[in-house]
């Protein structure tokens, strides 16, 4: 979900479903400062890499088909 905040855009929410280890529905909602803390293995940089790959669909490498998830 995109929520218009100071003359720009931002994300207000992630939906993940079928990625890593997210095999059900999950959402996220993301603020302005959002902090993503647990346990090793709970998800905590599942969710990192699919914001970054969202991020590659729009502003990512000249070649559509590298996907770079380690940053």
């Amino acid at each position: 979900m995109l929520n218009r905040t100071n003359g720009g855009s931002m994300l207000s929410k992630i939906r993940m479903e079928g990625f890593k280890a997210y095999s059900t529905p999950v959402e996220v909602d993301l603020r302005l400062m959002t902090v993503f803390c647990g346990i090793n293995g709970c998800g905590k940089s599942t969710i990192l890499q699919a914001l970054m790959a969202l991020k590659q669909c729009f502003v990512g490498p000249a070649s559509p088909k590298v996907v770079r998830l380690n940053g």
